[in-house]
């Protein structure tokens, strides 16, 4: 069924931002990201049909 996800918040510890910016990366059409738009604490990102 479709679905939409309107919020999903995420505390990482101990977790680097080049290692949650390399997971994040590897969500599909994601493969663009770039390290400098994970330097606030917010991003908003749309992410299409997943396989």
């Amino acid at each position: 069924m479709p679905a939409l996800v309107v919020l999903v918040v995420v505390l990482n510890d101990a977790v680097s931002r080049e290692q949650e910016w390399a997971h994040l990366r590897r969500l599909p059409g994601q493969d663009g990201l770039v390290l400098e738009a994970l330097q606030g604490n917010f991003l908003r990102l749309r992410l299409g049909a997943a396989p």
